[in-house]
């Protein structure tokens, strides 16, 4: 485990994996865990064009699509980035690990690992980070008024583009 300053955000992150990829041009992938049937497709879509254009794509990979997503990146050979809403985790599933050993996944946390429990503050903060380094955002769906929307409010002068909206 290393720590990481990164351009934007003024606190430590604890990392695991290729530290080089934090200086990738990086997208953020956010999603509502709640989202509807017609948002799927789109996602799918965008992270397969993402994957065979090699770019770094940067998320909790928490809510289902978000894992979708993360299936779909993994499949390729771009560097991703996995942001837990908690302190590093120290299990893996296999593809990820496999990922990690090549030097192709860069686990981030703004949290230490006495964090061990991911809740509604550690995620808005983990959201609040990636928001905060990446270059644009990209939201899978989100509610207008729910806690994405409200962190998104914060952002200025990067390029969001929503795939579905309510």
């Amino acid at each position: 485990m290393q720590t990481l300053h990164l351009h934007g955000w003024s606190d430590s992150i604890f990392t695991l994996g290729d530290v080089d990829i934090a200086e990738h041009h990086k997208t953020a992938f956010l999603c509502s865990r709640n989202y509807p049937a017609r948002a799927v497709l789109p996602v799918y879509d965008w992270a397969k064009a993402t994957r065979e254009n090699g770019e770094c794509v940067m998320s909790g990979f928490h809510s289902r699509l978000e894992r979708d997503v993360l299936d779909i990146l993994l499949q390729g050979n771009q560097p991703i980035i996995l942001a837990a809403a908690r302190g590093l985790p120290k299990q893996y599933p296999a593809a990820v690990k496999k990922a990690i050993d090549d030097g192709r996944l860069l686990v981030t946390s703004p949290f230490p690992a006495s964090v061990s429990r991911i809740t509604a503050d550690t995620s808005r903060h983990r959201n609040a980070f990636m928001l905060s380094v990446a270059n644009r955002i990209v939201i899978g769906h989100m509610s207008q008024s729910g806690a994405l929307a409200e962190a998104l409010s914060s952002v200025a002068h990067k390029e969001v583009i929503r795939l579905s909206e309510e």
